[in-house]
This record gives structure tokens, C-alpha cells and sequence, in this order.
């Protein structure tokens, strides 16, 4: 048997990270893994500029996501004044007033994706002896010590995560074994419910080293979203497959 670690998230609004190219900033349709460690590394208390943890976590956990309700996608424009990367470096300035009384300011403008209404079920594991157990983990998931969002600080979380330790014999048989949200979340907050249902799309980490449990016909695509540095925003390239939940996992 193996250990999971389940969680969910849900947001009115998530965003969750592509490469962004000039003035748009793009999202995925679901969590990227540096979304989810960095949830995680949040919870737990770990500063960004704390590299070595960051890198030990980096590497801690296997990751699963289910899409369970796909939401939508909309975008907002956003226009902001601020300094150059040239003129942050070149002046020494840190504070947000700083900036906005230096004479060199400009406007910046962007486009922002974000997915609305969306819910996730994500599944952890270990993948190599760490610092942090999936029981630390679930514990910190209770009781964060900085605020938890979906991406980005403006969007909150609209239900509790709810950290569930599942001992399971592969990655499909631990997400058939969590269901989306409670039969009393859905009675109090019945739109939750899709009216299609349940997605069993899944995405999780290529190469893994516990069973999978999927059925065959996955496809495999590259994201560059394994946190590499913290301190300067560096991302590697992961392999990523996608599959379809099984109705049940063969014995």
C-alpha cells in the first residue's frame, strides 16, 4: 500500500501560471506542480528566499491532480506603474513608495487568463525521504502559517482544503477513493455540482515511480513549471501525462 496525500481547492477565481510573454500572463487549466508545492511550502512556513528548503521540498512529493469541475476561462487588463528591472536593480529601490516617487516610472500593461469557479482534488506522495512527512503536510494544510491562495494573492479559496491521509495500491485507486466535496457541502452549496459531472481527467508527474492504476492511451506533454529557484522565479521542464479516471481500478 502506498500513502496519500489528498487535498481540495476551490476558487471563484485561480490562476495557474504559463509562460508569460510580454504583456500576457496565461494560465493552465489546472495546477501546475510549482503552484502546489509552493501551496504546500507556504503551509509549511517556508520563506522563498529559504533556498535550500525550497529545493528539498521541490523534490519531496509526487503530484496528482483530478479536474473535477473545469470552470471557465476569462481574462482582466490590468495597468500598473512601477520601475523597469534595469532601474530596480540600478537605484536600489524595495518598497512600492520608493517606486512610485522615483521621476523614471512608466505604465505597464497586462493581460491576466484565469480559470473561474474551477474545483481540484490533488493528490501528494513521497518521493524520497525529506524533512516534512505527509502527515506534517496534512497538519500544515490545517493550520497554514502564511495565507493560502489559487495562484495569486487576490484569489482566495472558497472551501477547506480538508487534507486526507489515503492509503491506496496506486494513484487512480487513491483518487477513486476521494470524493470532490462532501454530501454536506453539496446539500448547503448545490451549484458546486456540475451538471454534466464529476470530471475524471487527471494529470500527474511522468516517469512515476508508484503505480499508476490509469488505463492505457495517456499522452505525455513538457510544462515548464518544476520550481528550480525560488529567489528568481526559475522553472524547469517536467514531463506531465494526462489521462481519464477509470470507473474502477482492476484488481
Amino acid at each position: 500500500m502506498i500513502s496519500f496525500l489528498a487535498f481540495t481547492v476551490h476558487a471563484p477565481l485561480a490562476s495557474w501560471g504559463d509562460l508569460a510573454v510580454g504583456e500576457q500572463r496565461g494560465s493552465w487549466d489546472m495546477p501546475s506542480r510549482s503552484a502546489i508545492i509552493g501551496m504546500v511550502g507556504a503551509a509549511l512556513g517556508i520563506d522563498r528566499d529559504a533556498h535550500e528548503q525550497q529545493q528539498e521540498l521541490a523534490s519531496a512529493f509526487g503530484v496528482g491532480v483530478r479536474v473535477d469541475v473545469a470552470g471557465n476561462s476569462t481574462q482582466d487588463f490590468h495597468t500598473t506603474q512601477s520601475l523597469s528591472r534595469l532601474h530596480v536593480r540600478r537605484s536600489g529601490t524595495r518598497t512600492r513608495a520608493a517606486m512610485m516617487a522615483h521621476p523614471d516610472r512608466g505604465t505597464m500593461l497586462s493581460r491576466r487568463a484565469y480559470r473561474t469557479d474551477a474545483l481540484y482534488t490533488l493528490m501528494l506522495w513521497e518521493e524520497r525521504q525529506s524533512s516534512w512527512t505527509l502527515s506534517d503536510v496534512q497538519c500544515a494544510l490545517l493550520t497554514p502559517v502564511f495565507a493560502l491562495y489559487a495562484g495569486r494573492k487576490a484569489n482566495v479559496l472558497a472551501l477547506p482544503l480538508r487534507p486526507e491521509l489515503i492509503d491506496a495500491d496506486s494513484l487512480a485507486a487513491a483518487f477513486l477513493l476521494r470524493h470532490p466535496v462532501p454530501t454536506s457541502v453539496l446539500e448547503a452549496l448545490p451549484r458546486l455540482r456540475p451538471r454534466a459531472g464529476w470530471g475524471r481527467r487527471v494529470a500527474y508527474d511522468g516517469h512515476l515511480s508508484i503505480p499508476s492504476g490509469m488505463p492505457s492511451g495517456s499522452h505525455r506533454t513538457v510544462r515548464r513549471d518544476q520550481p528550480s529557484d525560488r529567489r528568481t522565479w526559475l522553472f524547469d521542464e517536467r514531463t506531465v501525462e494526462f489521462n481519464e479516471l477509470p470507473e474502477v481500478v482492476p484488481s
